[in-house]
């Protein structure tokens, strides 16, 4: 006989594979390992990429969901995860994934999950409330990573009830202020800078149409496409500030780069 589970969340759209399967998981009364594994898709490393290797419309079967709610989401990922650029595409900490998030975003969703543009590393900047995306917990420091169950989050295992807590502390991810672009100064960040925070969102949309508009090319693919923007340094790579470096003063900021630059720990 076919299962099915019954009454399973819907993911949100454009909401990254592993934070449907957090919330999916807490809906159910299952842990995120049963949740894996009764839909097939390894638990380890980076289940983003996992799940998307599947056949998503049996999954979406299995969970009485439309078949396709999970199609553009598998085209990002595998067209993201093939992409030959120099600097890592997605997100990672020791092979598992990692995320960036808008706290105004996480404050004003009615159900709060991560989308999977905050997956990939040059997207740095949130486009509906033009702030830069936030690379840590406010509260603890430590890196988003969705792949601890809900019900082990937050202090002493106890849980958290929402994606928008910090699993490993629980405090409200959102509370911090909000870096916004057009407040910063122009000695903060340059034209360039600028540029590549822009080119995040063209970056995205090449991923996820399959194809980038050139006027100097007739046949550009999208690896093309992406890999001259990043010979150009179009595209914003692992020595972009960071909204937590933005927000210190100008000479502290100016010193620590010094600092860092000279090898000075």
């Amino acid at each position: 006989m076919n299962q099915e589970l019954f009454g399973m969340c819907r993911p949100d759209f454009l909401e990254a594979p592993t934070s449907w399967l957090c919330r999916g998981a807490a809906s159910q009364g299952l842990t995120f390992k049963e949740l894996c594994r009764w839909l097939g898709v390894g638990d380890r490393n980076d289940v983003d990429v996992n799940f998307t290797r599947k056949d998503v419309r049996k999954i979406a079967a299995r969970c009485g969901l439309p078949p396709s709610s999970f199609d553009l989401v598998q085209r990002i990922f595998c067209v993201g995860v093939s992409l030959r650029l120099q600097n890592e595409v997605l997100l990672r900490v020791e092979k598992m994934p990692r995320y960036r998030f808008c706290p105004l975003c996480l404050r004003d969703q009615t159900t709060p999950n991560f989308p999977v543009h905050w997956r990939f590393n040059p997207w740095r900047m949130c486009y509906t409330h033009e702030c830069l995306m936030e690379d840590r917990c406010p509260h603890c420091r430590a890196a988003v990573m969705l792949q601890t169950p809900m019900e082990k989050g937050g202090p002493q295992g106890r849980g958290i009830a929402f994606l928008s807590q910090c699993s490993c502390c629980g405090d409200l991810l959102w509370k911090t202020p909000p870096v916004f672009v057009g407040s910063l100064p122009l000695h903060r960040l340059s034209m360039l800078d600028a540029a590549r925070l822009r080119n995040g969102c063209a970056f995205l949309s090449a991923v996820a149409h399959g194809r980038m508009s050139n006027p100097f090319c007739k046949a550009l693919s999208v690896d093309q496409g992406l890999q001259m923007m990043e010979r150009f340094g179009l595209i914003a790579g692992p020595g972009f500030p960071t909204a937590d470096e933005l927000r210190k003063p100008f000479e502290l900021f100016v010193l620590e780069h010094k600092s860092q630059h000279a090898g000075v720990q």
